[in-house]
């Protein structure tokens, strides 16, 4: 990854591990809300998709407003770990001059405070966030936005994250690719959907 001008990092489950967490909290919203919670296959099946959306779709006709703030009462970022390996290949990243950068389909008030709170904020040159999203993967424009920030072809950039549909993102894009297998596809998966690069955790 250190031949690149740049690495950008998926956020759920390549830099923190926080698909289960957030299962949990929206399972447990939905009880309180008196929904029926989605199962762990309905709820992963739309995983990676905005908040808003992914709710939309397990329930549809809900208030969404309303369904956040009971969320936000139930959910506890601390909680939240980063992914074991994470904070030593970033500092290695950063100190050999890359530019780091995050491509989420969450908030930007989410990614911010769950970035400082793991103590790895200061390490991206910039956060591309659901506010700032015009396109959600797999269609590869949703790279452009970074990619003009950072001042970069795509071709000297390098995308790390943690499902199957990253790297067919990635590729589209004409971008590098590194899986992780720390999120919900195993390397199996990233071998068997043409991934380039499966590493079975960070440290491998």
């Amino acid at each position: 990854m250190s031949m690149q001008k740049a690495v950008i990092f998926d956020y759920d489950d390549t830099l923190v591990a926080s698909s289960e967490a957030l299962y949990g909290a929206d399972s447990k919203t939905a009880t309180l809300l008196g929904l029926a919670p989605a199962s762990r296959e309905e709820y992963f099946r739309v995983w990676g998709r905005p908040h808003e959306e992914m709710i939309g779709k397990l329930y549809p006709g809900v208030d969404f407003g309303r369904y956040l703030e009971t969320y936000k009462t139930v959910y506890d970022p601390s909680g939240v770990r980063l992914v074991e390996g994470a904070r030593e290949v970033l500092a290695e990243l950063s100190a050999s001059g890359v530019m780091l950068a995050v491509l989420s389909a969450k908030s930007s008030a989410f990614l911010e405070e769950h970035l400082r709170l793991n103590g790895i904020r200061d390490y991206f040159a910039y956060i591309h966030s659901a506010e700032t999203s015009r396109y959600t993967k797999p269609n590869p424009r949703v790279f452009d936005d970074v990619l003009e920030h950072l001042g970069i072809a795509p071709y000297d950039a390098v995308y790390v994250g943690d499902m199957v549909i990253d790297c067919v993102a990635a590729s589209a894009a004409h971008m590098g690719f590194v899986g992780v297998a720390s999120g919900i596809d195993t390397v199996k998966k990233f071998h068997d959907g043409g991934a380039g690069m499966s590493l079975t955790a960070w440290r491998s």
